[in-house]
Parts: structure tokens; C-alpha cells; sequence
């Protein structure tokens, strides 16, 4: 009687075939995995974006991006925003006369808000150290942005470059109002993902691993706001073509194909993509510059 079964030869072409079949899936897994982590990213800002309009809803207008006088307290917007997010007790826990490093806030800032992290993001569960007396603080992924540094470009009023106050966020304890956003808030960014920071990243990946430095920004209960800066192609040289995916260290950063997220001042969240022209993405940037944008443009 014949025992029926495999030979050597059926047993390796059904292996090369599995193999192939798992080649091609991995991919597709992958593919829509980062399609939901981006969708979940857009929902995040999405829900940041109603907290700004529900936070100017009480207090006619969005909370300054750096909150201080100088010594106490220092706190970021996302402070402000955490009764607007379902995160009341959260806010409550902080000891809101004191700074967001301060010893008495160690506890509450240390624990991961996934509403300020791009799942897309390797920040996820990273403590970053916020002060050289130790104090730690959970990642942050969401930055507002502050001056723009390059040198080539001028506001539309011939003034060069622009100031804290040509931002859309104000700094100090003003409350920046709609009225103040003249160019429109559709038309005005809010945040921006700057994602992996303190690691520095460039357009081939992963450039300088974080060493456990101090970092005043990062941390999500920080100031989260940075210099809106460019770069080259390759993300090591400032003042080039490029502001979206090139570099981290003041350039938009995110780890989605061909962009970046960005919240803007109306609510609505954008994909914008890496080949953005930077002057048309600083005219974006400002609040009251009277560039002529469209949103064809973007």
C-alpha cells in the first residue's frame, strides 16, 4: 500500500509560496496601520481644535501658547485646555501656582496624555527630563510655534522676519482673540505635529538618540511651542526649501508618508504635504500678515 505525502520538492514550493504570500501582507498590514494611527492623529488634533474654540467660548479667546509672569507659574497651552478635554481632574491635580516643573506637578506631568501623542509616534511612554533638579515629564507631540527664523523671509509690510506677536498664540496671560487673527482662521495655523522630541530626527530617520538632557519643551504639560525654522532636503542644514518631514529641531515633523498634520485656528485639521512652499507655510503661520491664501494653495 502507497503512503500518500509531500516530497522534498512539493514541501519547498508551498514554503517559497507562504513565504511570498507573507511578503506581500506585511506591507498591506503595515500600510493600514498607519493609516488609522494618522486618522487617530487627526482625531487628536481634531479634539484639540474643540478645546481651543470651547476654552475662547469662556474666556473670548485661546490661551496664550507660554503662560507666565516670571518666577511662577510657567505652563503651556495644553494646561489650559485639559477641562476641554475631558481631563478636569487632571488640571485639578496640578498645583496651578506652580510651574510645570515644579516638584509638587512631578506626579501628575509624568503620566502619558495619549490626546497630545501621534500614535504614529516612537514618543509614546517617554519621560523627558524637564529641569536639572530631576523633575520628569511625560511626551508631548503637539507644538504651537512662536518666531519664524529665516533670514530671507519678510512680512508682506516690508518688516523682516516676524515676532512673537505676529504668531497666532499669544505669550504672557493674553488671550489672543478671533478679531486679532486677521487673516482668517481658516487660513491661520494653530499646532503642528513636531513629533520624537528630544531625539533628533532628519529626512533618513533617526539622527541623535535623546541622553536624558534637560529639555524645557516636550514634555506635554511644557511649553510646547517652537521656532518655525527650514531646512534642506536632508534636514541638516537650516534656511533650505523644506519645513514638513526633513528635520525635528524646529521644523514640522511626522511620521506619516509625504506630510504633517496641522490644526488650524478655525478647527479644521490638514494634511500638508512635504513639498509645501516654506514662504506660503510662514504666510500660514502668521496671524495678521494679509498674504492672499486660498486653500488650494495648501
Amino acid at each position: 500500500m502507497k503512503r500518500r505525502g509531500f516530497t522534498l520538492i512539493e514541501l519547498l514550493v508551498v514554503i517559497a509560496i507562504i513565504a511570498v504570500l507573507i511578503a506581500l501582507l506585511v506591507p498591506a498590514v503595515q500600510k493600514v496601520r498607519e493609516a488609522a494611527s494618522r486618522v487617530q492623529c487627526q482625531n487628536n488634533l481634531k479634539q484639540i481644535g474643540l478645546a481651543f474654540h470651547n476654552y475662547a467660548g469662556v474666556y473670548k479667546g485661546f490661551p496664550p501658547r507660554r503662560s507666565y509672569p516670571l518666577p511662577e507659574p510657567n505652563i503651556g497651552w495644553p494646561v489650559h485646555l485639559l477641562p476641554y478635554l475631558e481631563l478636569e481632574t487632571v488640571q485639578k491635580a496640578m498645583k496651578m501656582d506652580k510651574s510645570f516643573f515644579a516638584p509638587e506637578n512631578n506626579d501628575v506631568v509624568k503620566k502619558p496624555l495619549p490626546i497630545f501623542q501621534c500614535p504614529s509616534s516612537p514618543n509614546s511612554g517617554r519621560l523627558i527630563k524637564m529641569n536639572a533638579n530631576g523633575m520628569y515629564g511625560a511626551a508631548g507631540d503637539y507644538y504651537a510655534h512662536n518666531i519664524i527664523q529665516d533670514p530671507t523671509f519678510a512680512m508682506p509690510s516690508g518688516n523682516t522676519g516676524a515676532t512673537n506677536d505676529d504668531m497666532t498664540l499669544s505669550q504672557g496671560s493674553k488671550v489672543r482673540r478671533f478679531a486679532e487673527i486677521a487673516d482668517g482662521t481658516s487660513n491661520t495655523m494653530l499646532i503642528r505635529e513636531v513629533c520624537a522630541r528630544p531625539d533628533r530626527y532628519n529626512a533618513a530617520g533617526l539622527k541623535t538618540a535623546y541622553a536624558d538632557g534637560v529639555s524645557s519643551i516636550g514634555a506635554w504639560a511644557s511649553y510646547q511651542t517652537a521656532v518655525i525654522q527650514s531646512f534642506d532636503d536632508a534636514g541638516d542644514v537650516v534656511n533650505g526649501p523644506c519645513v514638513i518631514n526633513c528635520c525635528n529641531e524646529y521644523g514640522a515633523y511626522a511620521f506619516h508618508t509625504g506630510g504633517a498634520n496641522h490644526l488650524f485656528a478655525d478647527g479644521s485639521v490638514r494634511f500638508l504635504s512635504k513639498g509645501v512652499n516654506k514662504y506660503l507655510y510662514y504666510a500660514i503661520a502668521t496671524r495678521s500678515g494679509g498674504e492672499v491664501v486660498s486653500d488650494g494653495d495648501f
